[in-house]
């Protein structure tokens, strides 16, 4: 059960004690933190994983249709229809990593790369961002470039479409979904045959 203490907003911050690496991965270091609460006595260990910081793309050809990706996904073991994306190496600029991720995934080029925005994945146990942009003018112009533990195919499909799918419950990724909010919201003329019948 809650204290008392804890239900009003915390007016001072969380005071880290120890962080030790736990695991290392090619994708993610897994970490353990020792962390004390505001109230200065209550302290606990949380547990979370640093990654690099991810870029991801919704992409439309000219004809308005939307560019998307569809892989086989580990943690839940079945098929994601997603955005475009993927790891932003060291050194490596935002939306360089998003064109090169777009372009090595589907095999597509855009005229033109609008920001959308920046949100945390999962700030429980994730300590990275991602970096939403909006593409437009897309167009196939050569092979996809995947690495050798990548099985990704491309699904092009009309925005009234992909609207009928998350009313019938047919897309599951939360990053596709954030995605096409901040580009409805953000970039509401470009993307309003999201609206059509």
């Amino acid at each position: 059960m809650s204290h008392s203490s804890r239900s009003e907003a915390p007016t001072s911050p969380w005071k880290k004690l120890d962080e030790t690496l736990l695991q290392r991965t090619k994708i993610f270091d897994v970490y353990s933190r020792r962390m004390r609460f505001p109230d200065g006595e209550t302290e606990a260990d949380f547990y979370f994983l640093k990654c690099k910081h991810w870029s991801n793309v919704v992409a439309l050809t000219k004809g308005g249709e939307l560019v998307l990706v569809k892989q086989f996904r580990q943690g839940i073991q079945d098929f994601c229809l997603e955005a475009a994306g993927g790891l932003v190496d060291e050194g490596e600029e935002y939306l360089e990593a998003a064109k090169r991720e777009f372009e090595e995934e589907t095999g597509y080029v855009a005229a033109k790369f609008l920001p959308l925005g920046v949100l945390h994945p999962n700030p429980a146990m994730l300590d990275n961002s991602c970096y939403y942009y909006l593409a437009l003018d897309a167009e196939k112009t050569k092979a996809q470039e995947l690495e050798a533990s990548e099985d990704i195919t491309v699904e092009v499909l009309p925005l009234p479409e992909v609207r009928e799918m998350i009313l019938r419950g047919e897309l599951n990724h939360s990053l596709l979904y954030s995605a096409l909010l901040l580009a409805l919201v953000k970039f509401p003329h470009e993307m309003q045959a999201f609206w059509r019948s």
